[in-house]
């Protein structure tokens, strides 16, 4: 592989660690080439005259299956590439801290009284036993 395949790999594997807590794999992790799908997409679409509609802009007004239209085709793909960059670590972080409050609740309820809980009733409830006499 080439050096800079590395660097743009460890670069999207820091990005993700820090941002959203995702550990990235070595290799063919579904993230980085999900990444990498929409940075060519944005490479490929931001070459000027690259396509019909660059030149005529009325073409953007014709339907998908209209013969030169493929721009749309690509288009609408490279949406979807882009939405699920944008959502799916999202999904991952609130279906990570779900899971984690659950596992926090179900911890929580499994133990019995302490005497903290205790402690506190006791006070609120007026007993001197917690009272330092003057």
């Amino acid at each position: 592989m080439h050096p800079a395949h590395y660097f743009d790999s460890a670069l999207g594997a820091t990005i993700m660690s820090v941002a959203y807590g995702i550990n990235i794999k070595e290799s063919d992790d579904p993230y980085i080439a999900t990444a990498e799908i929409a940075l060519e997409g944005l490479a490929e679409a931001g070459i000027p005259g690259k396509f019909w509609v660059d030149i005529f802009p009325i073409l953007k007004h014709v339907p998908a299956w209209f013969p030169g239209a493929g721009f749309k085709k690509k288009a609408a793909y490279w949406r979807e590439v882009n939405e699920e960059i944008r959502k799916k670590p999202f999904i991952h972080v609130k279906t990570e801290m779900v899971s984690a409050s659950l596992t926090i609740l179900s911890a929580h309820s499994s133990r019995r009284p302490s005497s903290i809980g205790q402690r506190s009733s006791s006070f609120v409830s007026g007993s001197s036993t917690d009272r330092q006499t003057a």
